[in-house]
């Protein structure tokens, strides 16, 4: 359903609009770091003035996310998403700016074909089997899964979702921050500090030559020596 302009996610970088009433994200991302295609294509990038272009588009199937045709103009986008229209050499990957708002970078076509999971859980199902349930809502059925760890990445081919690498969540390894107010930054992990308790985790990590810290839940690994993915211009 639609939502009334006054409650735009902050995560939105757009102007509030004339309209009393905006889309609202029909995503497996949260509602908070997610964008509807219409929003985003009409009032974000300016690829179209009006949301019946942004349904022509889907309706012709012109449109893909993570390499996957979408014909909704409510599906909201996330994190790490990666939006293309082929026909029109359109390529971008959603990242994070600085004020922890959604921010849209220009990739080529070889790139729109991997993108990097967090995984946020690891399972056991029937048939003993396991499944990895990854950041973006997607889930991946694996026969062994003993090397993959919670706050692990992957580096996975689109649209088969085949993995094509592992990062581990350790020192020395690159990664984005995805909250607080280090958000959009991308730095090197130093240390991990296990807290006892409720207190969540923490991390230590090294930008230029800064030192921060921050929760574990805002570490997204995204490479080793550097990122296998791009999420700054």
């Amino acid at each position: 359903m639609p939502m009334k302009k006054y409650s735009i996610p902050k995560s939105w970088k757009i102007e509030k609009r004339d309209e009393t009433w905006v889309t609202s994200p029909n995503s497996p991302h949260s509602k908070e770091k997610s964008i509807p295609l219409n929003v985003l294509l009409r009032d974000i990038i300016g690829l179209v003035d009006k949301t019946r272009e942004v349904k022509r588009i889907l309706e012709n199937g012109d449109l893909e996310v993570d390499g996957r045709k979408i014909r909704d103009h409510r599906f909201g986008v996330g994190l790490l998403d990666v939006i293309s229209i082929p026909k029109a050499d359109f390529y971008i990957r959603v990242s994070l700016d600085k004020k922890d708002r959604l921010k849209f970078i220009e990739i080529d076509q070889e790139e729109a074909n991997k993108k990097i999971c967090k995984i946020e859980d690891k399972r056991s199902v029937s048939g003993g089997d396991f499944q990895l349930n990854l950041h973006d809502g997607k889930n991946i059925k694996l026969e062994e899964a003993e090397q993959y760890s919670p706050q692990d990445s992957l580096l996975i081919e689109l649209p088969s979702q085949e993995i094509q690498k592992t990062l581990e969540f350790e020192e020395g390894n690159q990664a984005l921050i995805t909250g607080g107010k280090h958000s959009g930054k991308v730095a090197e992990i130093k240390q991990r500090k296990i807290i006892k308790g409720s207190t969540p985790n923490e991390v230590m990590l090294d930008k230029d030559g800064e030192q921060f810290s921050t929760i574990q839940k805002y570490v997204t690994v995204i490479g080793e020596n550097n990122p296998e993915v791009t999420t700054h211009e």
